[in-house]
């Protein structure tokens, strides 16, 4: 058929002049060409979506063939023009998110006091007074008291798991990670002048501590230097180690390396000396001792001086969330085959039949003002939307206590493993004959037990309690034989 249309073009150029736009192929050529060519004209990136999906939705319903590689190919470029110029337009708005970092554990906060309700208004009543004491609700409101003890036992291991995660939380917070501030002649005239430098007036908008534009606690001066003057090690540890050298081990010389190093740097952004293991924060913008990373849902960085509460916050809730999961995991069952029974089991396994959030909301509102059971959120919603989110968290949060752990356990931050790690790599990839010799060497470990107590103090117990404790003088060798022989 091409061919016969292209010697009809030949032998009657004036014919098809007249009869040009009677001509169905041709018409149907000039229309595809302008449909999928429009979105490249349009300057709208919106407007270009509309006009290419309009079109595709007019050759979809056409009777004429449909091309449909080209029409994906003509839709994706215009859903991929769109996004990008959504990303142009959401630019500003990510300049300024560090003013809303502080937002982020109001939301955490939330999350802790939602559960804590749920369980006090719905929980409490539906799960522990009916499977654990075999009462009615309605009965136990009658009488005016719960039947059993189990009531009060939960409702005590419930109070104590929400406070210590809410104070390990804002200790971590609020209180300093232990920064590296300048010399002590500038901070002796920032007192006697009385002026609010913000290098030393920190601000939660920063990410330096604090939520919800609650700024953190104030900068004590003398802590901070006392901090960073038992972080700094002694003229006798610096002897023997530095960042490299050279050891025989029988016939074959190892090329030793030290890290973290126990050498102190020069910040060229504070324009500060630092002690070993001091890592200046680009979020926060300031030199922090012993740095293991800056937590978004913390707006503060986790360091020397907040570490044992940071480790505390996710240990509680990995607890808290445990008790909960084992709490519901027979009543969640229960449902569970139940539905099953009643939809069959792929049915179940991708709807929980839980009613929209505004219902949620205000059923919860309206049960803080009448005691009557209909006004309450179901019971069985409640299980179905607390047990898996408490199952997830309680494994996550597993996951990060045994990773931290595992650093602890070799006296390493997170910060200082990546480095470590990509140390290893440029080693290990160079193309040097000695690079099976290298051998590195962590000077700050001292063992398993020992490193613990580096972090968590060497009373354990104290743990238990919401109680504000200062972490250990950090650990150095007092000299490289010492440390050989400990190693």
């Amino acid at each position: 058929h091409t061919r016969t249309y292209a010697n009809r073009l030949r032998s009657m150029k004036p014919v098809l002049h007249n009869h040009r736009k009677n001509d169905c192929f041709y018409e149907r050529k000039t229309n595809q060409r302008r449909t999928m060519n429009d979105d490249m004209e349009a300057a709208d990136p919106l407007t270009e979506l509309r006009n290419t999906w309009h079109n595709f939705k007019t050759a979809l319903c056409s009777v004429e063939p449909f091309d449909q590689w080209a029409w994906i190919r003509v839709l994706l470029k215009a859903v991929i023009n769109y996004l990008f110029s959504i990303a142009k337009q959401m630019l500003p708005f990510l300049k300024k998110w560090k003013m809303y970092r502080q937002l982020v554990p109001c939301f955490a906060i939330f999350l802790v006091s939602s559960l804590l309700s749920t369980y006090f208004l719905v929980l409490r009543s539906e799960v522990v007074v009916r499977r654990w004491c075999n009462t009615e609700v309605n009965d136990s409101i009658k009488k005016g008291s719960f039947p059993c003890r189990w009531v009060y036992v939960h409702d005590a291991v419930v109070t104590y798991f929400g406070l210590m995660i809410l104070f390990n939380y804002f200790i971590t917070v609020f209180s300093s990670p232990g920064v590296a501030l300048p010399s002590t002649v500038a901070i002796k005239q920032l007192e006697k002048h009385n002026i609010a430098d913000p290098e030393y007036v920190w601000k939660s908008r920063d990410s330096r501590g604090g939520c919800c534009f609650i700024d953190p606690f104030p900068v004590n001066i003398e802590r901070e230097f006392s901090r960073v003057e038992h972080c700094t090690p002694k003229k006798t540890c610096l002897q023997g180690f530095r960042i490299e050298g050279l050891q025989n081990h029988g016939q074959n010389k190892v090329k030793t390396i030290y890290f973290p190093s126990l050498e102190l740097s020069n910040c060229d952004k504070c324009q500060i000396a630092r002690p070993p293991r001091c890592r200046h924060c680009s979020a926060c913008n300031r030199c922090v001792l012993q740095m293991d990373h800056h937590c978004l849902w913390m707006n503060n960085c986790i360091a020397y001086a907040n570490y044992r509460s940071f480790l505390l916050t996710l240990i509680f809730i990995f607890l808290a969330c445990l008790y909960g999961t084992l709490m519901l995991i027979s009543p969640f069952k229960e449902l569970l085959h139940e539905q099953i029974a009643r939809q069959g089991f792929w049915a179940s396994l991708w709807s929980i039949r839980v009613p929209p959030l505004w219902i949620l909301v205000r059923q919860s509102v309206f049960s803080c003002y009448t005691r009557g059971s209909n006004d309450f959120i179901a019971g069985e919603i409640a299980i179905k939307i607390a047990f898996p989110f408490l199952l997830g968290v309680s494994i996550t949060m597993i996951v990060f206590i045994i990773s931290h752990l595992r650093l602890i356990a070799q006296g390493i931050s997170t910060l200082e493993r990546i480095i470590q790690l990509d140390k290893m790599k440029s080693v290990f990839l160079s193309s040097s004959d000695d690079k099976d010799n290298v051998l590195f060497v962590n000077p700050f470990d001292q063992g398993f037990y020992k490193n613990l107590c580096q972090v968590f103090g060497p009373n354990f117990l104290w743990a238990l309690l919401p109680v504000r404790v200062e972490p250990p003088h950090p650990y150095f060798p007092d000299h490289l034989r010492e440390f050989k022989k400990k190693c």
